[in-house]
């Protein structure tokens, strides 16, 4: 069930060290809005021997790997149930956005990305054997890609 609007990233506070809204659970900054209970329900998603997770830091190349792959294969359960056959993001549960519900929701083979590091991934991932892309980019085209997303007045951090 997706979070109240109200209690969206109730959990967050504004850091100066990040200049944005962030919640440190465990030694790890998540990106608002997100909550605890929502860090624990990722944890614990069941992944599937058929599911495949692009993971990588953001701005790193995940959305260019999601859309190939998801015009390679018609049938991921994920994007067969989102519109627009959208990758779902499996750390979001944000009204409107493609995230942990859907995730949740599809059928196997699913389609999955996110923005975690290996120790912060759900822990069937190793059990399950489920596939998952590591995506690395060099850190100097990570910092200007997110510089010019900085600069982009819609958004909000």
């Amino acid at each position: 069930m997706p979070a109240e609007p109200q209690t969206l990233g109730a959990d967050c506070a504004f850091d100066a060290e990040y200049g944005m809204k962030i919640l440190r659970h465990d030694g790890l900054a998540w990106g608002w809005p997100t909550s605890r209970a929502l860090v624990e329900k990722v944890k614990a998603f069941p992944l599937d021997a058929s599911d495949v997770l692009v993971t990588a830091f953001p701005k790193s190349g995940t959305n260019w790997m999601q859309i190939m792959l998801a015009n390679l294969y018609d049938d991921w359960g994920t994007c067969a149930i989102t519109p627009h056959r959208r990758v779902p993001q499996l750390e979001y549960e944000t009204p409107g956005m493609e995230g942990y519900d859907i995730s949740l929701r599809a059928a196997s083979p699913r389609l999955m990305k996110c923005h975690l590091p290996a120790d912060r991934m759900p822990d069937a991932w190793q059990r399950q054997r489920a596939k998952v892309i590591y995506m690395t980019r060099n850190p100097k085209d990570v910092c200007v890609s997110f510089r010019y997303q900085l600069q982009i007045p819609e958004l909000e951090f």
